[in-house]
């Protein structure tokens, strides 16, 4: 539902930047006596709806930082734990089918690549949503049990019947906060990778330029 939500709001929002500059472009055209015209007032109004479209940007990030890393989690389970436990008894079917396929394994391509092939970097903001939400899917699974399907639990380790649910349940807020950890580190890691790339990029486009000054000024000293 994470996924659904995060694709819904990204596809909205690339497709809300290609109006937007769409309008951009088309006034360029503006004659130079209309852009005479502008008020500080309709500046003070673009100022203000782009201050506006930064905040809806940041929340789509921090969804799409609860998104990654409860989803790697989600697909770690599913494949390692539930998955060999259901070949075991036989029941494979109920693990692999086409909705867990593009949920716990088209979707993470498509995330992991979002992430790898962007410059963004996990926010620590992001935290206290990263909890909210398993603590959301919790409640509903409690209330579907007790109201709907009193045999249904999506996890074994969800039963509330055995000494060691708290654990579990515990368990499982901590593997959320772990999982968030280790895809913000390596957010950072790779942040400061890039940096000192480009700063080393920029140090030899330097050298070369003062290389090649060097050159110039010897040919003319000749």
């Amino acid at each position: 539902m994470l996924q659904s939500i995060y694709f819904f709001a990204s596809t909205w929002r690339t497709y809300d930047l290609i109006q937007k500059r769409k309008i951009h472009e088309e006034a360029l055209y503006v004659a130079l006596e209309e852009r005479a015209e502008t008020s500080f007032d309709s500046i003070g109004d673009n100022m203000m709806a782009t201050r506006q479209w930064r905040r809806s940007w940041l929340r789509l990030e921090l969804i799409f930082d609860v998104c990654l890393a409860t989803s790697i989690l989600v697909a770690v389970v599913v494949w390692s734990i539930l998955y060999p436990e259901a070949v075991r008894d036989h029941k494979a079917g109920k693990v692999v089918n086409i909705i867990s396929f593009f949920e716990h394994g088209v979707n993470i391509l498509w995330l992991i690549a979002d992430f790898t092939c962007t410059q963004h970097v996990i926010s620590l903001n992001a935290i206290p949503f990263l909890l909210l939400w398993p603590t959301m899917y919790t409640i509903f699974i409690w209330f579907m049990h007790e109201i709907i399907k009193h045999e249904f639990w999506p996890y074994p380790f969800m039963k509330v019947d055995t000494p060691l649910s708290p654990l579990w349940y515990a368990g499982l807020l901590l593997s959320h906060l772990a999982t968030f950890m280790l895809v913000y580190l390596a957010s950072r890691l790779r942040s400061k990778y890039r940096a000192t790339s480009r700063a080393l990029v920029v140090k030899v486009d330097g050298d070369s330029i003062e290389e090649e000054r060097v050159r110039i000024n010897e040919i003319f000293l000749d």
